[in-house]
């Protein structure tokens, strides 16, 4: 297979060093036909140090990947709707002990579901603290096993065509576990979209790109991808036997409204500015989406030590808590190991870092004590069978003697 690598930017002596380390791991990522085409970027002291975009955004077409492709960002999305979120709780229109009734009274009558079949009552109202820590105990029907998964699936969602109908048919169902007491990877978000739209009087959509999306200038990041823009969409892939199998075309796999959990496209140029507003304290040059003790706050732990280790995806996080949207580096003595290499092992991200990432092989993370932040980008159903995340950090981290690794 015929394959390009474009290597587009050099600054620095020690970011040389981690680029041509960046560059050969990606290069081997290609060269295995592991993936069909990869951009990473890494912006360090307001300069940036990484600028690579390697293989194809479509390998049929050829059509080389640039920083302008368009990646299907999965729950890459979620954190943007946490941002939107919180700016209305800034504004003091909402708190983060408001209960979710209070809003969408379908869920005022919850009950938990148990081992035994039975139903427990509430022990406090969900709240909309533990939608953006995802321990609202709300299942998602496509990440767990658990009996509330199961009743999730089973129901036909075929007619829903508003987020007002999806979030509010989650209502119907048992909660997992007492809001508070557990970490269930769910719908939580699309929920505080809804939330957003109830207090806004807007369209989610509409709401995310006024408030946030526009303010910070991304203007290639959209929910439905404008006739203009369509040839930078990328495909996704999955390895086979015979090598890379296309999953999705350039014009596939589009939500049908907007959501709070999946369904942003963007490029990797307008996920680099999101997150360098996050490294500022919710500053991006003149603009300010968010008060810098709301960013200190969101990126703190929160979870309690009995709910350690998160799993997200059914695989454990070690090294991490979670804030309000994003998983946080916080190592705390013998509740961390060092685990072997995996689709959640980032235990060499510093302490304090915080990062989330996309099930289609999307990343990001965000390191304030050496001021960096990156992304990295591809798009791959195989996200549980590659590594690419570890592998491009412990190279930037490795090798550049400017930056360092928290003790692991």
């Amino acid at each position: 297979m015929k394959k390009l690598f474009l290597l587009t930017f050099c600054l620095t002596f020690s970011s040389l060093f981690a680029q041509k380390s960046i560059q050969q791991v990606l290069q081997n990522y290609l060269d295995e036909e592991k993936l069909a085409g990869i951009s990473v970027m890494i912006w360090q002291d307001d300069q940036l140090k990484i600028n690579e975009h390697a293989g194809f955004q479509d390998l049929e077409s050829q059509t080389p990947i640039l920083s302008q492709s368009l990646f299907r960002l999965a729950s890459m999305t979620k954190p943007l709707t946490t941002v939107a979120f919180m700016k209305l709780v800034e504004e003091g229109k909402i708190r983060l002990e408001t209960p979710l009734e209070t809003y969408i009274p379908q869920y005022a009558n919850l009950k938990v579901y148990k081992e035994s079949g039975e139903y427990e009552e509430l022990k406090r109202p969900l709240i909309m603290k533990d939608l953006l820590m995802h321990t609202s105990g709300i299942g998602s029907g496509s990440l767990g096993n658990t009996p509330v998964d199961a009743m999730i699936r089973d129901h036909d969602f075929s007619e829903v065509k508003t987020l007002a109908e999806f979030v509010e048919t989650f209502a119907e169902f048992p909660l997992i576990h007492q809001p508070g007491e557990g970490f269930t990877y769910s719908v939580n978000t699309d929920i505080l979209a809804r939330v957003i739209e109830l207090i806004s009087g807007q369209n989610f959509g509409d709401y995310l790109h006024k408030n946030v999306l526009k303010p910070l200038k991304m203007n290639h990041t959209f929910f439905q991808v404008p006739e203009s823009e369509k040839s930078n969409m990328t495909s996704v892939y999955a390895m086979s036997e015979s090598g890379l199998e296309k999953i999705l075309g350039p014009d596939k796999g589009f939500a049908p409204f907007a959501r709070g959990n999946t369904g942003l496209v963007s490029t990797p140029e307008d996920y680099l500015r999101f997150t360098q507003m996050l490294l500022n304290g919710g500053k991006l040059g003149d603009v300010r989406i968010l008060k810098k003790k709301t960013v200190e706050l969101m990126t703190t732990n929160h979870l309690p030590d009995a709910i350690f280790p998160i799993d997200p995806m059914e695989k454990d996080i070690v090294h991490s808590g979670f804030g309000l949207g994003f998983a946080v580096v916080n190592r705390k003595g013998q509740l961390w190991a060092k685990a072997p290499l995996s689709i959640t092992q980032v235990g060499n991200l510093p302490e304090g870092s915080f990062y989330w990432l996309g099930a289609l092989n999307t990343y990001f993370w965000v390191d304030p004590g050496n001021g960096v932040t990156g992304v990295i980008m591809s798009q791959s159903r195989d996200v549980h069978k590659l590594h690419l995340f570890q592998e491009v950090v412990e190279g930037f981290y490795g090798e550049n003697e400017e930056v360092s690794l928290g003790n692991n």
